[in-house]
């Protein structure tokens, strides 16, 4: 298999899929990370903003992404997001505050 890098990988190589949550609907991998859950991205700041169905639609699609993992499943944040020369602080989604607090509790 040749990557961008011109880097060539066996062809039984361990493989990552990059993908938007929006397009995980309807597949499954073995490990989910869903990266960015804070508020302002996950939801987003427009779904916030058209009021309690753009949050229920990103809770939906939220949803659907955490459900893809059939063994891990990453959820990650972060406190400060660089953008440009620009710092941000962020705040950890409202989604995160429904999960259970064991990590090892998962729904069947």
């Amino acid at each position: 298999m040749a990557l961008e890098s011109g880097f060539e990988a066996p062809a039984d190589a361990d493989r990552v899929l990059l993908s938007t949550i929006h397009r995980a609907k309807g597949r499954e991998w073995p490990v989910i990370f869903v990266i960015g859950l804070e508020e302002g991205l996950l939801p987003h700041a427009r779904a916030v903003d058209s009021g309690q169905a753009g949050i229920e639609e990103e809770l939906r699609v939220a949803y659907v992404a955490m459900t893809r993992a059939r063994e891990r499943l990453y959820l990650t944040s972060c406190r400060r997001r660089q953008r440009g020369d620009l710092t941000e602080l962020r705040q950890p989604s409202r989604f995160l505050t429904d999960l259970p607090a064991e990590p090892s509790l998962r729904a069947a």
